[in-house]
């Protein structure tokens, strides 16, 4: 309901393309996350729209080069418009110097899933710069190439945490290959400080009924930082013998957990009890 309210004040905006062009420019500079005006101006996706993201990465300034990758990044609102120019606008702008912009670009790629990103994505890989690290992580997500599989396997070790999370979810539940190499990067993140990237490491080998997740998962639910996709590999285990780990984490739960968590934690409970 809420998304549906969203997109229609989005489409009657009355503001012009321009108009939202600048309002972006302002959400950015007060580090709003939404980007209202930014979904507005992909929502038209009209020729006027890539044109106008297309001037925008042959600017000299990069934070403008960084707004038209993400202006043709999602162009369309998920109906993928003009996606050749697009896609080769977004891998020429991975030469970028900047960054921040090839982190846009990257991840632009990763939204328009075009196998022709996948070469020069996984060249990027080795980058120092994190940003860039990145989005080749979030850039390559879907794809099943073997040199993409390869590059995400090597980035989920990757010593910065948001760039081992995205590889891991890559590997874990956005491809359906599944191969020793993929399972043992998987098994490897168990062990990690993070916990998001320990229960996408979860939800990765539970998919793939891996035995080594049902040694991992009741040590897991006994830890102090146990995240929602902790639960989800219980709830996709099944498995009667988690029960008492998943009561036993229910009943400390304070009146003030969040009610994502609680609702997700009695659907993994009535999972493992067969209801």
């Amino acid at each position: 309901m809420l998304l549906g309210m969203s997109a229609r004040k989005r489409a009657d905006d009355p503001r012009s393309s321009e108009e939202l062009l600048e309002a972006h420019r302002i959400e950015r500079l007060a580090e709003e996350t939404h980007w209202d005006a930014l979904w507005a101006l992909r929502d038209r996706g009209t020729r006027h729209e890539f044109d106008m993201g297309r001037r925008l990465t042959e600017s000299d300034h990069p934070r403008d080069r960084e707004i038209g990758a993400d202006l043709l990044a999602q162009l369309g609102a998920g109906e993928r418009v003009f996606q050749d120019e697009s896609v080769e606008i977004l891998i020429r702008l991975l030469d970028d110097p900047d960054p921040a912009v090839v982190n846009s670009a990257a991840v632009g790629l990763g939204h328009r899933g075009d196998p022709r990103a996948v070469g020069p994505l996984v060249k990027l890989a080795s980058r120092s710069e994190e940003a860039v690290r990145l989005g080749v992580a979030i850039g390559l997500l879907t794809h099943e190439d073997e040199s993409a599989v390869l590059t995400l396997i090597t980035l989920s070790s990757d010593p910065a945490v948001d760039v081992r999370s995205w590889a891991t979810f890559g590997l874990g539940t956005q491809i359906d290959v599944d191969t020793p190499a993929i399972r043992d990067a998987l098994t490897a993140r168990l062990e990690d400080e993070d916990p998001e990237v320990r229960g996408e490491a979860l939800v990765g080998l539970a998919c793939r009924h891996d035995e080594r997740v049902l040694r991992a998962l009741p040590a897991e639910l006994e830890k102090a930082d146990v995240v929602v996709l902790a639960l989800e590999a219980a709830e996709t285990l099944a498995v009667a013998w988690l029960v008492p780990h998943l009561e036993r984490l229910l009943v400390s739960l304070g009146p003030d957990a969040n009610e994502y968590f609680r609702q997700q934690l009695i659907r993994a409970i009535a999972a493992c009890r067969g209801e």
